[in-house]
């Protein structure tokens, strides 16, 4: 793919581009038009994707680790696969989406779902990624009557009431 690392396309208009496989690592993407655009396997690291519309986009298997997605439109995309480790989802648009966004701990880690190409459904909290029960089992066993237990408890629990009511398998 193209080399665009570090490049300035704010505001751009990149709507159906075929992205495929790009490093735009660390580029400012800020407001620019993503709708429909094949980013799958992109490393969108670091990126400042804030205000972005990728409504519709295929971001498959794309690095977004520490990617700045505040007010972005994620609406209908494709996140299957994706690395969010780290991304800024604040005020995110995440309808139609596979990722479900569950809230915070008192020590700021963020609680997402994400379900992955074959369906899976994968729990992300800080750096950690992993399957629900695997989730559940890390935190009885390292948390296990704390208040941070209590939290990730009430959280998971949350998401997964949250993803039936979707329509997820979980």
């Amino acid at each position: 793919g193209a080399n665009l690392s570090k490049a300035d396309l704010s505001k751009a208009d990149l709507s159906g581009a075929d992205l495929s496989g790009a490093n735009l690592s660390g580029a400012n993407l800020s407001g620019a038009h993503l709708f429909g655009a094949n980013l799958s396997k992109a490393d969108l690291s670091g990126a400042n994707l804030s205000k972005a519309d990728l409504s519709g986009a295929y971001l498959s298997g794309a690095d977004l680790a520490r990617a700045d997605l505040s007010g972005a439109d994620l609406s209908g995309a494709d996140l299957s696969g994706a690395d969010l480790s780290g991304a800024n989802l604040s005020g995110a648009h995440l309808a139609r989406a596979d990722l479900i966004v569950g809230g915070h701990r008192s020590d700021g880690y963020a609680f997402m779902l994400h379900k992955e190409l074959d369906g899976a459904v994968k729990l992300k909290a800080g750096c950690r990624y992993f399957s629900i029960k695997d989730a559940k089992a890390h935190w009885l066993k390292t948390r296990k009557g704390t208040q941070l237990g209590k939290e990730s408890t009430a959280l998971i629990v949350g998401l997964v009431a949250q993803a039936k009511a979707c329509g997820w398998k979980v």
